[in-house]
């Protein structure tokens, strides 16, 4: 538990618009210190892809400075990309793989569901839940969210050059269940339907833990642009209308036509995910939210399309607490459309609370390094302090332990010189020639000893560490090199990965070198592993299991 508030600024950027939050959290209190949205022009940011970092930089700044009620000055930073822009999958997994294991196999993995190199792309990944299912095998669920590098290092820079460097970039599944996280019912599945600006996003939470997501390319972005030729007006015009929540009538056909689709594929997904479920974990509450909920008749087609299901708003006005005196004088008492706010605050909830550990951080290395540094500066300062009081104290009692230690120290001095005189006496010849001769016998053995290891003992301890469904097929020995080679047959990737961490948890192995193509095939896999070995941890020649 925290003896201080903490306090974070959740951002969220997209096409036509940012939201800002900053956030205090005081016990189970979610407290709304600032906020802030802006709109820009559409060719400043387009698909989610910074076109004018210049004028964006200027939009940013702005963004900080004019948040109401007062600037915002915390460089505690908490960013969420547009959707549109992260590729996200939930892959199922052996349970018995640890997360350094995770980390190699996702790579591969990934490979079938990201339209680019895993080089191109900065990734990461969370372990949702693990269960055991109808094989009675453990599976573990795995969430992997990637972005690509050109795309991050332009908002890196762009918040950079404003002089602020933030602590998480976000993925859009874990901003919008931690955006709905205080309105959830643990007993209960819901689905949240984020209806933004390049994507409408489908989520399935069972209490907190989450089970599904899919991210649609419907998003408002393509409504603005069909109703520009219906209306036959320009962007900007379109886009103040949605801003006003005030459409030409002519519009209304084409904004329901947009709604429904979006409903008949969130019906699509109930009942596709029901049907794979038991009665306790299907879906019974619908969380509606999004950049485009102002939309004419969203909810009253939401209560046509999903009769049988209760409908909340997900609204962050739900939970946060806001102190009304403190924003009066404002340009708005109370924050309006409040569910635009909703990914900000829930990547600013993903970066604060206690339980978020673990979770997606797509932040490039050499900033994650530069957080850590400062975390170091700020323990070693606190550090410091400690260490001057303790040696105040100590110093202290050394002045006053001074003259016993000197005694001391006279005394041992006087014994040493006795046994001096001893060892220079007239037996120092005689016992220096037996000593040296004993030493060379004890030398002439050990270089013997040392160049014999146990090869028997060797071969039997990487036999013993092959798990059930790895075979041995032969084992090949460089003693240039030091190095053995171990060939076979492995039942599956699993297995394969076991071995792997078997074999390099022997003492006397300094690295395991398995060649990437050897996780190629998914079952009866042919492998060829290099165990480089540390010569003086090998079992001495005479030693056995037993000993």
């Amino acid at each position: 538990m925290s003896f201080f508030p903490k306090k974070i600024v959740g951002v969220d950027i997209h096409d036509y618009s940012a939201e800002l939050v900053e956030l205090k959290i005081k016990g189970e209190k979610v407290i709304l210190e600032a906020y802030n949205r802006v709109t820009f022009d559409s060719d400043m940011i387009r698909n989610g892809e910074i076109l004018k970092p210049e004028e964006m930089k200027v939009v940013l700044k702005s963004l900080f400075e004019t948040a109401k009620p007062r600037l915002i000055q915390n460089d505690n930073v908490a960013l969420i990309f547009p959707s549109a822009k992260i590729f996200s999958h939930i892959f199922k997994l052996p349970g018995n793989l640890n997360a350094a294991e995770i980390r190699k196999t996702l790579p591969y993995e990934s490979e079938s569901v990201i339209p680019f190199s895993i080089d191109d792309v900065y990734w990461d990944f969370s372990v949702l839940y693990k269960e055991t299912e109808a094989d009675h095998k453990e599976y573990q669920y795995v969430l992997f969210a990637s972005i690509k590098k050109d795309v991050v290092d332009k908002y890196a820079k762009l918040f950079q050059d404003i002089g602020i460097t933030p602590s998480l970039f976000g993925a859009d599944v874990e901003s919008l269940k931690y955006g709905v996280l205080k309105q959830l019912d643990l007993a209960e599945t819901s689905l949240v339907i984020d209806v933004g600006t390049l994507s409408t996003n489908f989520l399935v939470l069972k209490g907190h833990l989450i089970r599904y997501f899919f991210g649609s390319n419907k998003g408002g972005k393509e409504l603005i642009k069909s109703l520009m030729t219906i209306l036959g007006q320009d962007e900007v015009a379109v886009l103040a209308q949605k801003e006003s929540g005030e459409f030409n009538g002519k519009a209304l056909p084409k904004i329901t036509s947009f709604i429904e689709s979006n409903f008949k594929l969130a019906n699509r997904l109930i009942v596709d995910f029901n049907l794979r479920k038991k009665a306790e974990d299907k879906i019974s509450k619908i969380f509606i939210t999004g950049e485009f909920l102002n939309l004419p008749g969203f909810y009253d087609l939401a209560k046509k399309h999903f009769k049988n299901y209760k409908i909340v708003l997900a609204d962050p006005r739900a939970y946060l607490v806001v102190d009304e005196a403190k924003f009066q004088g404002t340009s708005a008492g109370k924050v309006p459309y409040s569910t635009y706010f909703l990914n900000a605050v829930g990547i600013a909830l993903r970066g604060v609370l206690p339980d978020s550990k673990g979770g997606i951080n797509l932040l490039p290395n050499n900033l994650k390094e530069s957080i850590a540094h400062k975390k170091n500066y700020l323990w070693v300062a606190v550090a410091s302090v400690l260490i001057s009081v303790i040696s105040l104290f100590v110093a202290t009692f050394i002045f006053f332990k001074y003259q016993e230690l000197n005694y001391g120290r006279l005394n041992l001095e006087i014994q040493k010189s006795s046994v001096d005189k001893l060892l220079y006496g007239t037996r120092y010849q005689q016992i220096r020639d037996e000593i040296n001769h004993f030493n060379n016998e004890v030398n002439e053995l050990s270089n013997i000893d040392n160049t014999l290891f146990s090869v028997s003992q060797v071969l039997r301890e990487i036999k013993s560490s092959l798990p059930y469904g790895v075979t041995l097929s032969g084992i090949k020995f460089d003693d240039s090199r030091l190095i053995i080679g171990v060939t076979g047959v492995a039942s599956d990737r699993a297995a394969l990965l076991k071995a792997t961490k078997n074999l390099k948890e022997l003492d006397y192995v300094d690295e395991v070198i398995s060649p990437i193509s050897s996780f190629d095939e998914k079952v009866d896999i042919s492998f060829f592993i290099e165990l480089k070995l540390v010569f003086k941890n090998l079992p001495k020649y005479g030693s056995s299991a037993a000993a």
